[in-house]
């Protein structure tokens, strides 16, 4: 019995996610202290780069029909 391409696909996502979930959990991760400023400053890029990553993808309208 020949396995269908969609549940081949489900099968090759759930191998990629578990090695990813494996790496990440081998991680160690200490955060040092920082000022107000500074974590300010890294929220504010965060959250700048989230908006124009979210615009591009949106796309625009040029206004012509």
């Amino acid at each position: 019995m020949a396995i269908q391409p969609r549940n081949q696909r489900w099968g090759w996502f759930l191998v990629l996610a578990s090695l990813a979930a494996g790496v990440l959990q081998t991680l160690f991760v200490q955060f040092q202290p920082t000022t107000l400023w500074n974590l300010l400053m890294m929220l504010a890029l965060i959250g700048s780069g989230g908006g124009l990553m979210f615009r591009a993808l949106l796309g625009y309208d040029d206004g012509q029909e």
